[in-house]
């Protein structure tokens, strides 16, 4: 919701940079990206559904304020929401694999791999 927030501000503040078509465009992507925020709000049930949604919707915004913006502050945020993301897709890779050992038994595999490792022995 905040990058959501954060694109529909870029966009309004610099759509007279733009052209037409694309102002055009971006108008429908916020007024189904607003629609679908509302209806989240008011039906929290159809959340699966709908954060699909608002994340298709939203990229472009996100897209088209990383690109037009040149700011040591825009610098800064392109970084936080780069590792955001990037935390997120890891930690969601590592349930994935944590699922696979655990569902299919090959924890005896993890274990081995790292069972070749020696300590060192203080005497």
């Amino acid at each position: 919701m905040l990058l959501t927030l954060v694109g529909t501000i870029h966009f309004l503040r610099n759509s007279f940079l733009d052209k037409i078509k694309t102002r055009m465009i971006y108008e429908a992507l916020m007024v189904i990206n607003i629609g679908c925020i509302v209806f989240l709000i008011l039906q929290p049930q159809h959340y699966s559904f709908l954060i699909r949604l608002i994340i298709v919707n939203t990229s472009p915004f996100i897209g088209h304020f990383i690109t037009l913006t040149r700011t040591r502050l825009t610098n800064i945020t392109f970084i936080v929401f780069h590792s955001q993301c990037s935390g997120i897709n890891s930690l969601y890779f590592m349930d994935a694999i944590t699922d696979l050992l655990v569902n299919y038994g090959y924890w005896g595999m993890l274990l081995s791999a790292f069972s070749c490792w020696k300590l060192p022995t203080f005497q």
